[in-house]
């Protein structure tokens, strides 16, 4: 055999071997982030269509001018949330299902007797999005004016003063047991079927105090129909400055914060979340986008995979102490 000819069989042996290493190296690559996304990504919302809809779809409609490819909601309700969240728990991990959490996934975490997914082990955490404040009001006729004037009107009335609440384990709810557990008060719980029949009672005088989103109840408390005796959450919101917080006033270390952030399936691919991450960050960073969340009541809350994951676990710890204070049933899904 000729030099030339055992060249050109050399040349054809690698050329075949890399022939076959091209689609496992490509598929790869894919997954691993190198030409993500290749296709449309869904963000599945465990809710009906309702006030988290509204920042997932701007972000939606940033990351698809931005990657290239269309970002798509889809509403997986029910179960409290359990439906959708088990769904993208399930699903492939590639980057092409996310879940876009709140502040109800770690109270699920603890809330129900039993879930079909680990909240911790079965999610990778992407990014953490905005916080929604919340506020501590109550009625203008209540004769308490401060956090002070509050614990000490419930201190010599136990169980006489009413909250109102989105109902047992919703954050309305939990966030109360919290700073009654904190102050140690007795306020009866008053549930409402969602924020709004709750904001109506509240204005109504039926229940005196409430532990809300900021944004919900901002434009009744400059129309003087509420009254803010404190920001709930753990620091001051630039829409309201001059508002203390409760930590603030007397309650150090409290804080209840709804919030919304990206998870994804346990084992997609680090080059995937990481992609992800940095372009919801960028998105985040734009002045336009972070003019309509402010408009919306809400705070960007920019945040590493990492830094999510922490938050996660210390949420649940949180109301899981809060839940456990209320004394409610554990929850079947």
């Amino acid at each position: 055999m000729s030099r030339a000819t055992r060249i050109r069989i050399t040349a054809l042996t690698a050329l075949s071997t890399l022939l076959t290493l091209l689609p496992a190296s490509s598929s790869w690559a894919q997954s691993d982030g190198g030409n993500y996304p290749s296709r449309a990504v869904r963000i599945v919302i465990p809710f009906p269509p309702g006030s988290s809809d509204a920042v997932a779809r701007l972000l939606s409609q940033r990351l698809a001018e931005t990657m290239g490819q269309p970002f798509v909601i889809e509403n997986r309700a029910g179960a409290s949330g359990v439906i959708g969240t088990d769904t993208v728990a399930k699903a492939q991990p590639d980057g092409y299902t996310l879940l876009f959490p709140t502040c109800a996934f770690p109270i699920s975490a603890v809330g129900f007797s039993k879930l079909p997914y680990d909240s911790v082990r079965d999610f990778e955490p992407v990014a953490r999005v905005t916080n929604s404040p919340m506020v501590l009001v109550a009625n203008p006729k209540l004769a308490a004016n401060s956090v002070t004037e509050l614990i000490a009107l419930a201190k010599s009335k136990p169980g006489v003063l009413n909250y109102a609440s989105n109902g047992a384990g919703s954050i309305t709810s939990l966030a109360m047991v919290q700073l009654m557990s904190m102050t140690n008060t007795k306020i009866t719980d008053i549930p409402y079927k969602g924020a709004g029949p709750s904001l109506v009672a509240l204005m109504a005088g039926e229940v005196q105090v409430m532990i809300a989103p900021l944004g919900a109840v901002l434009q009744y408390v400059r129309a003087g129909r509420l009254k803010a005796l404190a920001m709930a959450s753990g620091k001051r919101s630039p829409q309201v400055p001059d508002l203390p917080t409760l930590a603030e006033s007397g309650v150090p270390g409290f804080d209840a914060t709804c919030w919304y952030g990206v998870l994804a399936p346990r084992g997609t691919p680090e080059r995937v979340i990481n992609t992800l991450n940095r372009q919801i960050l960028a998105a985040l960073a734009t002045p336009d986008f972070n003019t309509q969340l402010t408009s919306m009541g809400l705070e960007p809350a920019p945040s590493s995979p990492a830094q999510l994951g922490d938050y996660i676990k210390a949420e649940i710890a949180r109301w899981g102490k809060a839940f456990k204070d209320s004394g409610a049933d554990l929850i079947t899904p």
